[in-house]
């Protein structure tokens, strides 16, 4: 709200009252006769008035979640959140709308919110939320309706008054030392495009998306390092790539044991015969790891064939992530210094490889007791 003297005892009054679907700021203006104390006073009158949507040239009333969501991603998301993240939004956002997406947003209440979560955590036709899932669902929600009041489409956020999903504390599951033994004795049996996948995950820490960014130029065979400089990522029908993963911190060398080294040389010797056989049929993307016609790999294909793996070894069930922590929790349990895990992880802080991984630490902790009170009790 601004109030300007355009000559004596006339006044311009400009009211910004938010945004329309579109995403454009609204104001209203006035040109008002009188003294500036009853300018003022019209103003707070113009104030209330575009607080309570009356008089107003647009009206919000009219604005569904859907709109309300889809200005939100376009506006607030897309252009500053990782690609994983926007697309782990998208999704769920496809099972919001499916339920309140056509209803006004100034008609949403913390009734029909409960109701809505209340529904994610009965649902029988699919696998059964979480409390970590369903919260995923609440805070995306909250930050849209968040929005909404920011831009004065609403007065008060109705998520608010719903009962925030409980976090359930998840332990990271890893493989110990004689697990990942086991792993890598059983990957002797198996296609050298296996192997090198299972032993660069987890020798490097790295994360699914990162490693499927890889391109042949990023590894320096001399030095003995790969640069983690891009990802490639799950959208719906198909993959992405972004040349930026996760945030500035991700961007990083991860220097590489000389046993996964040599069977990344061995794996590009036998891609490279399988480019010759396959000649014009090879679909060059550039990438290490690529699908058998040389097209991108599904980030969802490294976890069918951990999996694959796992089964057919009879070994413990972990996920391919759990790969990531399998890295981590040997680094640690080496003595590995916290800031140099956390760099290798591609962290943006120590704390956070810390906050992750202290079940690991304090079991290590607890080992440390167990031999003081054995050296002392001798």
């Amino acid at each position: 709200m601004s109030v300007k003297l355009l000559e004596k005892n006339k006044y311009m009054i400009e009211a910004f009252i938010g945004y329309d679907n579109q995403g454009k700021k609204i104001r209203q203006y006035k040109t008002f006769i009188g003294t500036e104390k009853q300018a003022k006073n019209y103003e707070n009158e113009m104030r209330m008035k575009a607080r309570n949507r009356i008089n107003c040239d647009y009206d919000y009333t009219k604005i569904t979640f859907k709109e309300l969501s889809d200005l939100y991603m376009e506006k607030h998301v897309k252009s500053k959140l990782a690609p994983t993240t926007i697309n782990g939004y998208t999704q769920m956002l496809e099972l919001i709308n499916e339920h309140i997406g056509n209803r006004k947003v100034s008609n949403i209440n913390p009734l029909i919110l409960d109701n809505f979560y209340n529904m994610l955590r009965n649902k029988s036709n699919t696998k059964k939320l979480t409390e970590n899932t369903i919260l995923h669902y609440y805070v995306l929600i909250g930050a849209i309706l968040n929005k909404a009041k920011k831009w004065q489409i609403i007065n008060n956020n109705p998520n608010e008054a719903v009962d925030r999903p409980k976090k359930e504390k998840k332990e990271s599951k890893y493989y110990n030392v004689k697990e990942t033994k086991q792993l890598l004795k059983a990957l002797n049996d198996e296609p050298i495009k296996y192997q090198t996948l299972i032993w660069l995950a987890i020798d490097s820490g790295a994360r699914v998306g990162e490693i499927l960014g890889l391109e042949w130029e990023d590894i320096n065979f001399d030095l003995g390092y790969i640069k983690i400089n891009k990802v490639v990522y799950a959208i719906k029908g198909g993959v992405k790539e972004k040349d930026k993963p996760k945030n500035n911190s991700s961007i990083r060398p991860v220097y590489l044991m000389p046993q996964t080294l040599e069977l990344l040389n061995q794996f590009k010797l036998y891609q490279d015969e399988l480019k010759n056989k396959l000649g014009s049929k090879w679909k060059e993307c550039k990438k290490v790891f690529t699908s058998d016609e040389g097209t991108y790999m599904h980030p969802c294909t490294p976890r069918h064939i951990l999996g694959k793996i796992i089964s057919k070894y009879d070994l413990p069930k972990i996920n391919f992530h759990s790969l990531r922590h399998t890295s981590a929790s040997l680094l640690i349990a080496s003595g590995i210094h916290m800031k140099v895990i956390s760099k290798r992880l591609g962290h943006s802080s120590s704390s956070t490889t810390d906050m992750i991984y202290s079940h690991v630490s304090n079991s290590l902790q607890n080992e440390a007791v167990d031999k003081m009170d054995s050296l002392l009790s001798n």
